[in-house]
């Protein structure tokens, strides 16, 4: 993940996604972080602070998005390769985002959301969302709670019963670069005992692997039982793949991804691309 852009609204929320993105950037050599901040003619809510609200409202965007990069380098003493653009344009945000994203192939989109609590984080968290179904690479939400630190644990979930080595290699390869310790899991909605068995031979299989430790969520609703697993085990990062639904799927099946980020209190990495 050498390309990595973060999408700025000057809210606390984006500020605390650049702490991630800008954490996840110095961890991979030559990356470059670009902050893109989308702006229309009227000025929006929620700037992160009277400077920042200040430079806004006199549409020194440019100003603006060195005063959020400065923020977080002061505080992490590390800097980064970064560039800063500034789009105007009235179009809906996600639209905007996805295809600069897909149009110039960053690796990964990091964004900020705030949840379900009122209207404003509705519409933030909207907007995650859209962009996860638009854009074609990985995807960051970082919820505004999140307390930004050193990632340590990534928490993994891939289906048991169908266990995908490619993807689960993936995402070892991504623990060695970004943190320590890799716990995988899956729920088990049907209290399928078949299910035991087949964590148990995964657990057998690497148990040489002694980063790697695997559990089983007994939990009727899906993201109720990440939610609960994330509660417990207290990874610093939820690791998901975005499953491409057909037509047909779609009538019958709930992206479980797109509820999770507006519920989570922890960041959620969702791969398109391994």
């Amino acid at each position: 993940m050498k390309k990595i852009l973060c999408a700025i609204d000057f809210s606390a929320a984006s500020l605390n996604a650049l702490y991630f993105a800008h954490h996840l950037s110095s961890l991979y050599k030559g990356a470059e972080l670009h902050l893109v901040t989308v702006q229309k003619d009227r000025l929006d809510d929620g700037v992160y602070n009277s400077k920042v609200f200040n430079l806004v409202n006199e549409r020194k965007f440019e100003q603006a998005l060195l005063n959020f990069q400065e923020s977080v380098e002061a505080s992490s003493s590390i800097k980064v390769k970064t560039e800063r653009v500034v789009i105007l344009s009235n179009q809906k945000v996600s639209q905007i985002i996805s295809e600069k994203a897909n149009e110039e192939n960053f690796d990964l989109v990091c964004m900020g959301t705030e949840g379900l609590n009122n209207l404003r984080d509705h519409i933030l968290g909207s907007t995650t969302r859209n962009v996860l179904k638009l854009v074609e690479g990985n995807l960051l939400a970082i919820p505004v709670k999140a307390n930004f630190s050193e990632i340590q644990k990534l928490a993994l979930g891939l289906d048991y019963m169908y266990f995908d080595e490619e993807k689960f290699e993936a995402v070892r390869d991504l623990t060695a670069i970004v943190g320590k310790q890799l716990s995988v899991f899956d729920v088990n909605i049907a209290n399928n005992p078949l299910m035991v068995d087949r964590m148990k031979k995964l657990i057998d299989k690497y148990a040489d692997c002694p980063e790697v430790d695997f559990h089983l969520i007994d939990s009727i609703e899906v993201v109720d039982g990440i939610l609960r697993f994330s509660e417990k085990e207290k990874p610093d990062l939820l690791v998901l793949f975005s499953k491409k639904y057909s037509f047909l799927d779609k009538l019958f099946e709930r992206s479980y991804t797109e509820e999770l980020i507006l519920h989570s209190h922890i960041p959620v990495l969702i791969l398109k691309k391994i």
